[in-house]
């Protein structure tokens, strides 16, 4: 976000970045392990630059062929519900997806307690819409214990570390999603590793009470 401030014009001495928050203390870490059942999580609004029904359809490649039970927890509702609809069967996954609808931010923490990996295939848009930060599911997953599976869109790939506490592919690269996707679904001993180096991350660098310090001192300082 702050490079494409940067290209339109704005001086780099008035730039400052600051991370968004979360309260890690009040998101239940749970240390994911192996099971036969596994629940992947996708929280996001219906909308093209959120690229649910690349993340279906990349899911569905990853699991054919596998004997495992995986399902997946949908929570979300927007402008493209169709679309994501029409993915769940091009994909193979009708019975497979539990439709959660909107959520309060407390029914989604006791969700993803239920769930082993969140999927986030972000992209950007036909129109240029974008993220233009990054998710914040991305951290209250990564705080709760989740590996990822994300996209190198927008700001994301600071948000998540890339091979340690989740996996990043690029934009719109169905195979290579479902690729990271079929990784960790095989490969769950990886599970455990990763969702403790991505609470330590948002720890260190995304603690509500650490970035509300850190905005206070960006205030002084222009003030």
């Amino acid at each position: 976000m702050a490079a494409q401030l940067e290209r339109i014009g704005c001086p780099v001495e008035k730039l400052r970045i600051h991370h968004l928050g979360v309260a890690v203390n009040e998101i239940p870490f749970l240390e994911r392990e192996p099971t036969d059942r596994v629940r992947v999580l996708i929280c996001a609004s219906f909308r093209e630059k959120k690229g649910i029904p690349l993340g279906l359809r990349a899911l569905g490649r990853a699991l054919a062929g596998l004997d495992l039970d995986c399902r997946v927890t949908l929570i979300g509702d927007g402008p493209d519900r169709d679309l994501v609809m029409a993915a769940v069967a091009d994909a193979g996954l009708e019975g497979r997806v539990d439709w959660r609808g909107m959520l309060s931010y407390s029914q989604v923490l006791a969700e993803m307690a239920q769930c082993q990996l969140l999927l986030q295939p972000s992209i950007t848009a036909s129109d240029g819409d974008s993220e233009g930060g990054a998710p914040v599911i991305l951290l209250d997953a990564q705080a709760a214990g989740l590996p990822v599976v994300a996209t190198s869109h927008a700001d994301i790939p600071e948000y998540v570390l890339d091979g340690e506490s989740g996996l990043l592919t690029a934009e719109r690269d169905e195979e290579a999603l479902a690729e990271s996707l079929r990784s960790l679904l095989t490969e769950q001993d990886r599970w455990g590793e990763m969702g403790r180096r991505g609470r330590r991350h948002v720890t260190e660098h995304y603690d509500a009470a650490r970035q509300c310090r850190s905005l206070e001192e960006i205030y002084d300082e222009i003030s």
